[in-house]
């Protein structure tokens, strides 16, 4: 791929643009459209926010899509992965509708979860084995391959959904992620899923231009809402699974488990502990880890600059200690 940046740098520059332009022009239409969050209850905005996003990030993904599909030497693949992209307008569409009029906990469940069982029957989504064991053995998952690939990308779609709480959290998060797992492809060589993951992580960063607090803005102006947190998810577990398990992988599925791991630890504890206190596992409260930073004091700002730096070294532990401390693993093949 290297001789190829000439081309896939100024490719990239489609996404962020049109994430950038379609996050400032929807702004307005939100307004009639309904697309806004309004402050009230746990929510720590006080203005109205327009919830567009992830529409933003949507429209990005298409014309990006539109221009690869003429220029096959930015390694983009339109028709490979058409399991994704179908899944993803898919779910879109889903969180579009819970961003206009609001889903119950238990029917955006239920979406998720038959769109999981698309993308991962029709994609072909498998987690085939966890790495090796210690003496060098492979733990194989056998016919539990693609229940568990099922289970992980309902688990993620739904823990990245939760943990957006915040101005720039789930993006930042997300942005870290796509660039780990970028580079853990292009370890192994495998161009396809890197390519995927540097043109959403550059669709996110426009978005992130609109959402992330900076010293010259003090909140967001737009908000992922549930279409962009969604189909993020399902972005970032499609190409974990994939590239965890591509021949010849450099990180094992334990370090690309790293590069996922806080949304997921953060959900699953929250979950748990709600259980343990006899609640509804989806009950919403003010207990996930940003909510416990703002306890201890920190600003909004700080929180989300905190757990996207965390998941920065989360990512750099799973991607570069398993490339470099784990030799029969940058070998084998699954």
């Amino acid at each position: 791929m290297g001789s190829h940046w000439s081309t896939v740098l100024p490719f990239l520059c489609i996404p962020l643009l049109v994430a950038y332009a379609a996050g400032k022009a929807l702004q307005r239409p939100a307004v009639h459209w309904g697309l806004v969050d309004y402050p009230g209850g746990r929510k720590a905005h006080a203005s109205p926010t327009p919830t567009i996003g992830g529409l933003a990030i949507l429209l990005a993904l298409v014309a990006s899509l539109l221009v690869a599909s003429f220029l096959p030497a930015v390694h983009l693949p339109v028709l490979a992965y058409a399991p994704l992209w179908v899944g993803l307008f898919i779910m879109g569409a889903v969180g579009l509708r819970d961003d206009l009029t609001g889903l119950g906990s238990y029917p955006k469940l239920i979406s998720q979860m038959v769109i999981a069982g698309l993308v991962v029957g029709w994609g072909g989504l498998r987690l085939n084995d966890l790495g090796l064991w210690p003496g060098g053995e492979v733990i194989g998952l056998g016919l539990l391959a693609a229940p568990m690939a099922w289970l992980g990308v309902v688990g993620v779609m739904n823990a990245l959904n939760m943990m957006d709480g915040l101005d720039g959290l789930a993006g930042g998060c997300v942005f870290v992620m796509l660039g780990w797992l970028a580079a853990a492809a292009l370890l192994a060589g495998a161009v396809a899923p890197a390519m995927v993951s540097l043109t959403v992580a550059a669709a996110v960063l426009g978005f992130l231009f609109h959402n992330l607090r900076t010293p010259l803005r003090r909140r967001a102006s737009v908000f992922l809402g549930d279409t962009g947190s969604l189909t993020l998810g399902l972005v970032v577990i499609w190409l974990g699974l994939e590239i965890a398990q591509v021949p010849g992988r450099a990180v094992s599925p334990m370090g690309i488990a790293w590069v996922l791991v806080l949304p997921v630890l953060d959900t699953l504890s929250l979950m748990i502990r709600r259980v343990l206190r006899g609640q509804n596992p989806f009950h919403a409260d003010r207990n996930h880890l940003h909510h416990i930073l703002g306890r201890a004091g920190f600003t909004p700002g700080q929180s989300a600059a905190v757990l996207i730096l965390l998941s920065l070294g989360l990512g750099a532990v799973g991607v570069v200690g398993s490339a470099i401390s784990d030799p029969l693993m940058n070998s084998h093949e699954t």
